[in-house]
């Protein structure tokens, strides 16, 4: 995993860790709606739907993958500063502001094949809840 990424995600994760462990409500809330995810009802069901950028980190194949597809897509969306149209490349990240934004939007929405031009479509997320029903995001 590149450095950049590593970073923020590292930074994402421990700053959901925080809010969910000792945060308030309203906190939580926050993260929640950032993240299109404000219908879940419990932490765990949040941290799990927000985890599906890392299962293609698992799956991760280099010798079939390019910048715009999978968990490198992921990765170059998270570093991409789309004010200034560079990208983060000297390992440090992008920081916990912009990393949660754009973490929060690749939750939302997807880059189309083209890679980092600010185009987005709606990506569907389906979650089963603890109360046994379904929901569509």
């Amino acid at each position: 995993m590149p450095a950049n990424c590593s970073a923020d995600l590292q930074t994402v994760i421990n700053h959901v860790d925080e809010v969910f462990t000792s945060g308030t409500t309203a906190e939580q809330t926050k993260i929640k709606t950032m993240f299109g995810l404000s219908a879940l009802k419990y932490a765990d069901e949040f941290v799990s739907a927000i985890r599906a950028p890392l299962w293609t980190w698992q799956d991760f194949q280099p010798s079939y993958e390019d910048a715009t597809t999978g968990f490198n897509a992921f990765c170059n969306y998270m570093e991409y500063d789309r004010d200034t149209k560079v990208f983060e490349a000297k390992g440090r990240g992008m920081g916990i502001d912009h990393a949660m934004e754009a973490y929060g939007n690749w939750s939302k929405f997807e880059i189309r094949q083209a890679g980092c031009t600010g185009v987005e479509r709606q990506v569907h997320i389906h979650i089963s809840m603890k109360d046994g029903t379904d929901q569509l995001m």
